[in-house]
């Protein structure tokens, strides 16, 4: 149980976000994102999305790496595509690497261009 009541009252419940990970044995076992309000009402800034794409096997590594905290994170693929993860939440300056393997062969100029990354910040714009 977290007492999170002065945190409340000093910066208010739509700008609060309680990042939760439980490790065991130094490896990372479970991730949550707890907010204190409906995200809709969050006060989300631009989170600046950086996307490095890598050649691995028959797919890329998408690292995925946020300025601001960038909530419910989603990727696309024009022609469809196999997602190690997808609907991610991603912490200010911490990166996230996801496989993705296209459902037709191409190469990572091909790749990036057909790739969209989006986040619930987008969906208010």
């Amino acid at each position: 149980t977290l007492d999170v009541s002065e945190f409340v009252a000093s910066y208010g419940a739509r700008n609060i976000f309680v990042w939760l990970e439980l490790h065991i044995g130094g490896e990372l076992i479970s991730e949550n994102l707890v907010l204190l309000s409906r995200p809709k009402h969050m006060s989300l800034s631009d989170p600046d999305i950086k996307v490095d794409v890598s050649e691995t096997g028959d797919g890329f590594d998408v690292t995925l790496t946020a300025e601001h905290p960038a909530l419910y994170t989603w990727f696309e693929c024009e022609g469809g595509a196999t997602f190690s993860d997808n609907f991610v939440d991603l912490q200010a300056g911490q990166s996230r690497t996801i496989y993705v393997t296209p459902a037709e062969k191409m190469d990572k100029k091909a790749f990036s261009e057909s790739l969209t990354v989006q986040s619930l910040y987008d969906t208010y714009q």
